[in-house]
C-alpha cells in the first residue's frame, strides 16, 4: 500500500503524543502504544540510514553529528553532539549501520550539549532524532535526554514493569536494566540496537503503508537539500510526516501498526 498524503491534514505538525486519554488508560494499552510508536520509529530510522549511506562524504558531513561523552556527576556523563568535517567522514568509510554505531553518528535538529542525568537537567530528546548510535552508559546513567528517551523505549519493549526497572534503583546501570528487561545476560546496547535494525531489514516486505524504496529516495532527497542549505531539518521533517501518517491512519495504533494496515488481522 502507498499512503495518500493528500488525505491527511496537518501531518507536518503531527506529535508523538496520544490523541486521547482512553488510548493509554491501562497498563496494556500504554505498552502497546509505545511498542508501536518505537516500532514505527525504527522502520523510519532504518530507511533514513539507507538514504544517508548513499550520500557523498561531503553531504554526510553537513547533516550528521557525532556524540562525544564526558564523565560527570555520580556515574553519569554529559554528551556533546559535534559537527564533522568531510575528511573525518571520509576516513570513517561509512558502509552500514555497524559503522554508524561505531562512529557514534546520529541526525538531530541542532548541535547541543546535554547534561548528566544525575544533575536532573530539564529538556528531552525529540523522538524525530535519528539515533543510529544510542548514547548509553554501561556503568551508570547516560545524559539526561538519553535517560528519558531510553526509559520510554524500554516501556515499549516490556511495558510499565520495564519502564520501572530502567528508571529506578531496580537497575544499577543502563546495561543492567537492558539485561533485566530482555532476559539476556550477555546482551549489549550495540546488540540491542543493531538487532532491532536487523529485524526491520528482515521485515521490509511487511511494511503496510508505503513503498520502502520510495521512502529511501524521499529521505535521500531531503538529506541532499539539507546538505545544500547547511541545515538538518528537511530529513527530520520527512520522518515526522511519515510517522504522523501511520499514527493517524491507525488511530493511535489501535487499528494496525507499521506492519499492519487498519482493519487487517495481525
Amino acid at each position: 500500500m502507498v499512503f495518500n498524503i493528500s488525505k491527511i491534514n496537518d501531518t507536518g505538525t503531527e506529535m508523538t503524543n496520544n490523541f486521547s486519554y482512553e488510548r493509554i488508560d491501562s497498563p496494556e494499552k500504554l505498552w502497546s502504544y509505545y511498542r508501536e510508536m518505537f516500532e514505527t520509529g525504527y522502520v523510519l530510522d532504518y530507511l533514513a540510514a539507507q538514504a544517508f549511506l548513499r550520500l557523498s562524504p561531503e553531504e554526510q558531513a553537513v547533516v550528521a553529528v557525532q556524540a562525544v561523552h564526558t564523565p560527570g556527576g555520580a556515574n553519569s556523563f554529559s554528551t556533546a553532539y559535534r559537527a564533522l568535517t568531510a575528511d573525518e567522514v571520509r576516513q570513517m568509510d561509512l558502509k552500514d549501520l555497524d559503522d554508524l554505531w561505531e562512529n557514534r553518528i546520529s541526525i538531530r535538529g541542532s548541535l547541543e550539549t546535554v547534561g548528566t542525568a544525575t544533575d536532573g537537567s530539564y529538556g528531552f530528546e525529540s523522538f524525530y532524532c535519528m539515533n543510529w548510535y544510542q548514547s548509553h552508559n554501561d556503568s551508570g546513567s547516560p545524559d539526561t535526554h538519553s535517560f528519558k528517551r531510553l526509559g520510554m523505549e524500554m516501556l515499549g519493549v516490556g511495558g510499565y514493569e520495564a519502564y520501572q526497572i530502567y528508571m529506578s534503583a531496580r537497575s544499577q546501570s543502563d546495561l543492567d536494566a537492558l539485561r533485566q528487561i530482555t532476559g539476556r545476560e550477555d546482551i549489549t546496547w550495540k546488540d540491542y540496537k543493531l538487532g532491532r535494525f536487523q529485524q526491520v531489514a528482515d521485515s521490509l516486505d511487511r511494511v503496510a503503508w508505503f513503498d520502502t524504496e520510495a521512502v529511501i529516495g524521499q529521505f535521500q532527497a531531503a538529506f541532499q537539500r539539507d546538505a545544500q542549505d547547511g541545515t538538518r531539518s528537511q530529513a527530520i521533517a520527512v520522518k515526522r510526516t511519515l510517522y504522523g501518517m501511520v499514527k493517524r491512519a491507525t488511530g493511535d495504533f489501535t487499528d494496525g501498526g507499521i506492519y499492519q494496515s487498519a482493519g487487517e488481522n495481525p
